[in-house]
């Protein structure tokens, strides 16, 4: 899924947003499921590589939909590599899925923080671009498809 536009306008409660193009979950793979989390922490960690300790609250909704893309790969989709490949289905029995949240609560969680991690690298590895996009926000507020694609070109 590529990403269709950027803003730094705030709309409704975001400070800014990161439009991403719709498809249908079903057909992701595991490691595009991966980047999906990356770009939701992607806020977050640059906030902390640029401003350290001056790191605001408008992730929380990013951080969110990540967690709930971590626990659907470990709960509904039997992530492979985390799992003996038993899915997990959760049924409308509050007590059982909550029960079923708190035995991979240690999995999820430490899922969150290695790519977390990963996250963090990629953005201390591309620093200078992340800087460049930010100034180019800062000039343009918003920025389509096209002007992305250009703009990782370079």
């Amino acid at each position: 899924r590529g990403t269709s536009e950027i803003s730094i306008i705030a709309r409704g409660n975001a400070a800014g947003y990161n439009l991403r193009s719709a498809e249908n979950l079903a057909n992701d793979t595991f490691f595009e499921l991966q980047k999906e989390v990356c770009i939701l922490l992607g806020g977050r960690a640059a906030e902390e590589a640029f401003y350290e300790q001056n790191v605001t609250l408008g992730a929380s909704d990013d951080l969110r939909r990540a967690t709930n893309i971590i626990k659907d790969m470990y709960l509904r989709f039997a992530y492979p590599e985390k799992t003996d490949n038993t899915l997990l289905v959760m049924t409308e029995d509050t007590w059982f899925n909550q029960k079923i949240i708190e035995e991979n609560y240690e999995k999820i969680d430490l899922y969150m923080k290695s790519q977390y991690g990963r996250t963090k690298e990629i953005i201390a590895k591309e620093k200078d671009k992340v800087e460049a996009l930010a100034n180019l926000l800062l000039e343009k507020e918003t920025l389509a498809e096209d002007e992305i694609v250009t703009f990782f070109q370079k």
